[in-house]
């Protein structure tokens, strides 16, 4: 049986002008590239696919989430070692490459990952 997780963190938010007006909205994406295929070791054997991405939370903030599938319950130790694999690709694999290409809103720049920055982790089903 399959299994879904939520991993979801704030984002930095940066503009080349103080006055540029923009929706959040206009910076919700979903990434078809599948950061599984980058996992080693144990955990490279439980998770199927993690897909990042930014989407608009409850109060309209923007948010990274990443759409985990899994092929069982992970154990604490687990999600642990999945979070930390996610901060780093946020920071220095796909979060890097992400920040360098050109956005949908010129000028905003999008960055899936901050100092202090906490990702949390969810089992949806």
């Amino acid at each position: 049986m399959e299994h879904t997780y939520i991993i979801t963190g704030t984002v930095e938010i940066s503009t080349e002008d103080e006055d540029l007006f923009f929706s959040p909205d206009e910076l919700v994406e979903e990434c078809d590239q599948d950061l599984a295929d980058h996992l080693e070791f144990d955990i490279g054997k439980v998770v199927t696919s993690i897909r990042p991405g930014f989407v608009l939370d409850d109060e309209d903030e923007l948010i990274s989430r990443a759409i985990v599938k899994t092929s069982r319950v992970l154990t604490r130790s687990q999600k642990d070692e999945l979070l930390d694999f996610v901060s780093g690709q946020y920071s220095d694999g796909w979060g890097e490459c992400y920040e360098q290409r050109d956005n949908r809103v010129r000028g905003v720049y999008v960055s899936p990952w901050h100092e202090g920055q906490e990702l949390k982790i969810l089992q949806v089903d």
